[in-house]
């Protein structure tokens, strides 16, 4: 896990800036979240709830993401 925050587009369509505490699962391989290693579709913990990765941070280089209910 290099990067310490996440970008979270909100219901209001407004972003927020979140630092990240834990990942929690990784829908591609569970042993990726034991070694906390980000990738799409990750599901983290934050301050204010869990979040889906959105984009592929290798490529882009930053975080986005949704609230997962």
């Amino acid at each position: 896990m290099r990067s310490k925050s996440v970008n979270i587009v909100g219901k209001d369509k407004k972003t927020k800036k979140v630092e990240i505490k834990n990942v929690l699962e990784t829908p591609s391989n569970r042993f990726l979240a034991r070694q906390n290693i980000i990738t799409k579709g990750t599901i983290v913990e934050t301050g204010i709830g869990k979040v889906k990765i959105t984009n592929r941070p290798t490529q882009d280089g930053v975080l986005n993401g949704i609230f997962v209910e």
